[in-house]
């Protein structure tokens, strides 16, 4: 298991949040990566995706909670 901070993961309405670090190349130390990474993903989501409350986020593993929501950035 990885020791960075952030993970960008994506929000399923039914199934709700992922694994932590299943995407290794979604870890981030830095929370201004993991937003750009965020961003990124977020801009390719299909508003089907959008409507229905699925999103990218970047998730704090000190909290274990949502610190930047990508449905804000659209």
């Amino acid at each position: 298991m990885t020791n960075k901070r952030y993970y960008v993961d994506f929000y399923d309405f039914i199934d709700g949040w992922g694994v932590w670090g299943f995407y290794t190349d979604r870890l981030f130390d830095n929370i201004k990566d993991a937003q750009a990474c965020c961003h990124n993903l977020q801009s390719k989501l299909a508003d089907g995706n959008k409507s229905c409350g699925e999103h990218y986020g970047v998730i704090d593993r000190k909290f274990n909670r949502e610190v930047f929501c990508g449905s804000k950035c659209r």
